[in-house]
């Protein structure tokens, strides 16, 4: 039987087995919509593998610092949440906003509640977004030039009596606190 190890670019080592053909296959169908320029990478490929290794070093040049740093602010907002870690338990309803490539998780919790705005678009959005009442501050947005990002679209405070008009810049996440 043939192991599998997975890395970053998902190798396997199934190499000539039909399951190595339907992985191959299966990953390409996956991707397709993604429509990417250059070719999925052959998950049963050694070079594959050799690629999706971290080279260490890179975390101290750009954009790659960067990266990190941003990985290093996620864990820390998962961290600091009770609202994620205990989604399950306090409730998390998750909505496409319509005609807007966003998708809406909000999150509760007896202490804060939490948005967060996924915006999957090519192109900057407006998107009407219904936000419980009262204010709404950002702990987090994607597009932020720290991240090297654009630059944020969205303001650091929301006051909300029900639905807000927010422009979302493309491929971004923003995350909003309300305090109880």
């Amino acid at each position: 039987t043939a192991t599998t190890e997975i890395y970053t670019l998902s190798y396997t080592t199934l190499f000539r087995s039909a399951l190595a053909e339907a992985v191959r296959r299966g990953r390409q169908a996956e991707f397709a919509s993604f429509r990417w320029a250059t070719k999925v990478p052959d998950p049963q490929d050694p070079d594959t593998c050799r690629r999706s290794r971290l080279r260490s070093g890179l975390e101290d040049r750009e954009p790659h610092r960067t990266l990190f740093r941003f990985y290093q602010a996620l864990l820390q907002i998962r961290g600091d949440y009770a609202a994620l870690a205990e989604a399950e338990r306090h409730g998390y309803d998750v909505t496409t906003l319509p005609g807007s490539r966003v998708l809406m998780v909000h999150y509760r919790h007896p202490e804060t509640e939490l948005l967060l705005l996924l915006a999957f678009g090519s192109q900057r959005v407006r998107a009407r977004v219904p936000l419980p009442p009262g204010t709404w501050r950002k702990r987090h947005d994607s597009a932020d030039r720290k991240w090297r990002g654009p630059g944020s679209a969205v303001a650091a405070r929301l006051r909300a009596a029900g639905e807000v008009g927010l422009n979302l810049n493309r491929r971004s996440a923003l995350l909003f606190e309300q305090t109880h």
